[in-house]
């Protein structure tokens, strides 16, 4: 038997890692392959989880919210390229059993019509802060057999038009939870994680928010940074452009260092040990954003530089995670250091449970 995964974001890729996990472990037989309509699908890599299809990089980095970025990507040749995985996914298809579409109504379209069941995890959106459209709900019910949205509110307004669907919780929160950690912190000393992002703004948000430690730096040396990043992040690059030098720690951290300012800052791929272990996050994320939130952590955040980052995609996270999420409306140092300062003086939230809301659709569905 063989099953095929569609997913479309660096997010939705680690939702859909979630379900492929849950299928093997259900099935160990089960042959599965990842295909990743945006990016390079690193996470399924790392998982010797087999990857098909190539992408290159649309100036939207799959993240079209407008018009005029629509337009660039289609310059730079995304109809082509939407035909090609088109046709590949049909071809794919053929000798699955089922296919999984995480992401949104796109990620449907791109696994529709392939003569085995297709399943939807509409990742991209919520009733709580974007309703899927008339349209949307029309598509959505020719396409999918069964759709697994993120939130109980969701799911009701599916049933309310009649869309199949069950709520078993959002796979992007499963097995949150760890004891590992990043630093050893002295007990006056609080670690602050950066949360840059995974698509091309990430290289110029990261740069901005390394000029806010240092910032942070001169008001409180009893503060640690740490940075989760995406492997393919140019550190070299990012080192020279803030005038720090890079050293290697391990395989896969670095630390970054100012030597005049006494300043170092952390940089690991253990995202959960470092969300984990910090007493609050500066980030320009998506699911990051709200996987910290999940857990209890203040997370503040201010116009970056891409279409991920924007005032109003901010506003949007902010809706659906709750006033954890701190926005700071200015991007301007003083402001963010003030709003950083205020955050570390938020009460702790207790943890929730860990969950495995993969486990459960997976079930369902076989």
């Amino acid at each position: 038997m063989a099953c095929l995964i569609v997913s479309n974001g660096h997010g939705e890729d680690s939702i859909a890692l979630h379900i492929i996990k849950a299928i093997q472990k259900r099935d160990p037989s089960m042959q599965v392959q990842a295909f990743p309509l945006v990016g390079e699908g690193r996470c399924f890599k790392a998982h010797n989880i087999d990857v098909v299809g190539h992408n290159p990089i649309f100036p939207s980095g799959g993240f079209i919210r407008s018009l005029s970025v629509l337009l660039a990507d289609l310059k730079a040749g995304l109809w082509g390229h939407i035909r090609r995985q088109r046709k590949q996914i049909k071809d794919l298809a053929v000798r699955a059993e089922f296919v999984f579409a995480v992401g949104d109504v796109f990620c449907l379209m791109m696994a529709r019509k392939t003569g085995v069941p297709v399943y939807f995890l509409p990742t991209a959106k919520s009733s709580t802060f974007m309703p899927h459209s008339v349209l949307e709900r029309f598509f959505i019910r020719r396409w999918a057999v069964h759709s697994f949205p993120r939130d109980q509110l969701t799911t009701d307004h599916f049933l309310k038009y009649h869309l199949p669907a069950s709520f078993f919780g959002n796979p992007m929160m499963d097995r949150l939870r760890t004891d590992r950690r990043v630093l050893s912190l002295a007990a006056q000393e609080k670690m602050i994680a950066i949360l840059p992002g995974s698509r091309q703004e990430s290289f110029e948000n990261l740069v901005y928010i390394l000029r806010c430690c240092e910032c942070l730096h001169k008001t409180s040396e009893s503060l640690r940074f740490v940075c989760a990043y995406v492997k393919g992040l140019d550190l070299a690059a990012v080192a020279d452009r803030v005038g720090a030098s890079l050293h290697l720690v391990n395989d896969e951290d670095y630390r970054l260092t100012y030597p005049q300012e006494g300043l170092e800052i952390r940089f690991t791929t253990d995202f959960l040990a470092c969300i984990n272990q910090a007493h609050m996050c500066i980030g320009l994320a998506g699911t990051a954003n709200e996987q910290a939130l999940y857990l209890g952590k203040p997370v503040l955040c201010f116009e970056g530089f891409g279409p991920q980052s924007t005032l109003q995609r901010f506003r949007e996270q902010q809706r659906l995670m709750g006033d954890g999420l701190h926005i700071c409306e200015i991007r301007e140092y003083s402001h963010i250091v003030q709003k950083v300062l205020h955050c570390l003086q938020v009460p702790k939230k207790s943890l929730p449970a860990d969950q495995s809301a993969a486990e459960e659709i997976v079930g369902y569905t076989s």
